[in-house]
């Protein structure tokens, strides 16, 4: 598969974070942390390959792909180490880059993600919805089947909505595949040496709190977040809180 530049924006100044967004969405979705955190830190918010205004080359976008995509996105900006701050797929794309480039990571954050692998179900659903992108070459009726899941808060789910009626055919197709081949990550967490958040929303459909628990057990320094009220996008729902708490882990 071809390398990429990622499109990416710059805020900041100051330890260097890494935001990686979830599916099928872009950068924007860390826009709301952006007023406060960029007092104290140096913000890269790149668009994933396939998604925003990045390239959308065709194939299957494997996590460790994505991942490197990263590091070179790293090397670019001469960046050494950086903390990483990773939503839902974006937190699956941190964990390998964790396994595959552990010297380079400074701090981890997984805001409404796990470790785990897809069910048969789920992969067979993503394939599904892989070949129909593909079929009819647009992602509208994404929209419908996920934006309930994504938030409980109505004027959320139309921004939402606009974003992924944007997303690019190749893109979705892309990291839908890859998603289905991932495997289980979770002995990343166990083996983690860096300060590391779990951020759950209380009302996420995706991560129950008794999986963002089970994680939490795994690290070495336990440490998680539930943030009351917010479903599955948590640094739109309440993001001063998430700011507060990213704040923390750039202190550590």
């Amino acid at each position: 598969m071809e390398t990429v530049n990622l499109f990416y924006k710059e805020f900041g100044s100051g330890k260097p974070i890494i935001f990686i967004h979830g599916y099928p969405l872009d950068h924007t979705i860390w826009l709301p942390l952006v007023p406060e955190l960029q007092k104290h830190a140096q913000l890269i918010l790149p668009d994933l390959r396939g998604y925003g205004q990045s390239p959308a080359p065709s194939g299957v976008y494997s996590m460790e792909l994505l991942a490197a995509d990263i590091l070179i996105l790293m090397d670019k900006l001469s960046l050494e180490k950086a903390v990483i701050a990773g939503h839902s797929v974006g937190g699956y794309i941190a964990l390998h880059f964790a396994r595959d480039y552990p010297d380079r990571l400074a701090g981890l954050a997984l805001v409404a993600s796990h470790c785990y692998s897809d069910s048969p179900e789920l992969i067979q659903n993503r394939l599904e919805t892989a070949e129909k992108v593909e079929r009819t070459g647009n992602a509208k009726f994404i929209a419908e089947s996920i934006l309930p899941n994504l938030t409980p808060n109505e004027a959320l789910q139309e921004k939402l909505g606009l974003l992924i009626e944007r997303a690019k055919p190749a893109g979705v197709a892309g990291i839908l595949r890859g998603m289905a081949q991932r495997k289980e990550t979770c002995e990343v967490l166990s083996n983690l040496d860096v300060p590391t958040v779990i951020i759950a929303g209380e009302m996420d459909k995706h991560l129950s709190i008794n999986e963002a628990q089970q994680m939490t057990a795994m690290l070495k320094k336990p440490w998680l977040e539930i943030i009351r009220g917010a479903g599955h996008m948590p640094m739109m729902e309440a993001p001063q809180q998430v700011t507060q708490i990213l704040l923390s882990l750039l202190r550590q």
